[in-house]
């Protein structure tokens, strides 16, 4: 239910079903939604690229894998463009 931090100005958040999402919604959790929500059923929301870093993360032992379209940008200078001037 969080953004990979991928550069994509429209990225959303997605939807992780439980019982802090049904609160914000004003409905209630009942143990069948634990059920559901635990075979993908339910508001469970994801992209593709944020099941992928899922998986990556759990082949990896739970490191945090960073997500990266753009590996570099080199100005005409040949200097680097900073991840930082991409994200912004």
């Amino acid at each position: 239910g969080e953004k990979t931090g991928v550069e994509v100005l429209s990225e959303t958040s997605g939807t992780l079903a439980g019982k802090t999402y049904y609160d914000k919604i004003g409905e209630t959790w009942y143990l069948g939604n634990t059920l559901s929500a635990a075979i993908g059923q339910a508001e469970n929301s994801f992209s593709p690229l944020q099941m992928a870093k899922y998986i990556s993360m759990l082949t990896n032992g739970g490191k945090n894998i960073d997500l990266t379209l753009i590996k570099t940008i080199i100005n005409q200078d040949g200097t680097r463009v900073s991840k930082d001037e991409i994200k912004e």
